[in-house]
C-alpha cells in the first residue's frame, strides 16, 4: 500500500472507534506531535474507502486542534518541549505555522477491507501485546521524557487520574529494576520516595513466625469509593497496617 498526502478536512474521525485519549494524556499527545512531526510520516493514518479513520484516530483529532491553535499558544507549547534546542524549537514553530496555512495529513488507504475486518483492525491496531523491559527503561531512558511522550506506566501522578498505592511486579512501590531516580509516584506519604521491596513495606502486626501477605492496590482515582466498597474498607487511599482493619476486629 502506498501513502498519500491529503487535506486534513478530507479525513473523517471515526466516532465508532472505542479507543480514546483524554485530558492530560491528550495534551501530551498534542505536544508530542508538535515536537516530532516526522512521526506522522513514519506512521501514517489508516483510512478506509470513505476516508474514515481506522488507525490513528487520536492523532487526527490532535492535528485538528493544532490546525486551529493560535500563534501564541502554538509558540508557548513548542517552547515547552524538552530535548530540543532553541534553534530547533524555532524551526518547529515555523514548520507548524506554515502547515496551519494548508493542513494536510499522511494516509494509507485500506480500501479492500470488509466491515468486519475494519472492526477487527481497529481493535488489533490499539492492542498492546508486549511488556516493557523495566531495567532497560531505567538505565537507558530519561524518565521525564518518557512521561512527556505518554508512557502511562512510568509516572503515577494524581493529576493523571491515578490514586492509591502503586504495586510493582515484585510487590514494591516501583516496577522491578526501577529506583526513584527523580521519578514521582502516587503512593501515600508513608512510602513516598522509597525504592520499595516487600521487606520495606510497613509491617503487619502479629507474631514473627506468622506468614503475612501484603497487597498493594492500584486504582483509577474516580473509582476509589467503588473499590473501597468492594474490599470492605472505608478508604483505600491508605496503608493498612493490621489485618484487623480489613476484617473489622
Amino acid at each position: 500500500m502506498k501513502t498519500q498526502q491529503v487535506k486534513l478536512s478530507q479525513v473523517t474521525v471515526n466516532e465508532a472507534n472505542p479507543r480514546i485519549i483524554k485530558d492530560a494524556k491528550y495534551r501530551k499527545l498534542i505536544d508530542s506531535l508538535l515536537a516530532f512531526p516526522e512521526m506522522l510520516n513514519i506512521r501514517p493514518i489508516v483510512v478506509d474507502n470513505t476516508m474514515t479513520i481506522l488507525g490513528g484516530n487520536m492523532r487526527a483529532r490532535a492535528l485538528h486542534d493544532i490546525a486551529t491553535m493560535g500563534e501564541q499558544e502554538l509558540t508557548e507549547r513548542i517552547n515547552g518541549v524538552k530535548n530540543r534546542t532553541g534553534e530547533e524549537k524555532k524551526l518547529l514553530a515555523d514548520k507548524w505555522k506554515a502547515w496551519q496555512d494548508n493542513p494536510t495529513i499522511e494516509v494509507i488507504r485500506a480500501d479492500s477491507l470488509t466491515d468486519e475486518q475494519k472492526k477487527e483492525f481497529i481493535i488489533k491496531d490499539n492492542s498492546g501485546y508486549g511488556e516493557w523491559d523495566w531495567d532497560m527503561l531505567a538505565n537507558d531512558w530519561d524518565g521525564e521524557l518518557l512521561d512527556d511522550w505518554g508512557l502511562d506506566v512510568w509516572n503515577f501522578k494524581q493529576d493523571a487520574g491515578m490514586g492509591g498505592n502503586f504495586g510493582g511486579v515484585s510487590g514494591g512501590g516501583y516496577p522491578e529494576g526501577i529506583s526513584e531516580n527523580g521519578l514521582k509516584s502516587g503512593i501515600v506519604e508513608e512510602l513516598e520516595g522509597l525504592d520499595i521491596t516487600p521487606d520495606d513495606l510497613p509491617k503487619i502486626s502479629g507474631e514473627d513466625n506468622v506468614l503475612m501477605e501484603r497487597i498493594i492496590i492500584v486504582y483509577p482515582g474516580e473509582r476509589a469509593d467503588e473499590i473501597a466498597k468492594l474490599i470492605g474498607l472505608e478508604s483505600i487511599n491508605k496503608v493498612v497496617y493490621s489485618i484487623s482493619e480489613l476484617i473489622g476486629e
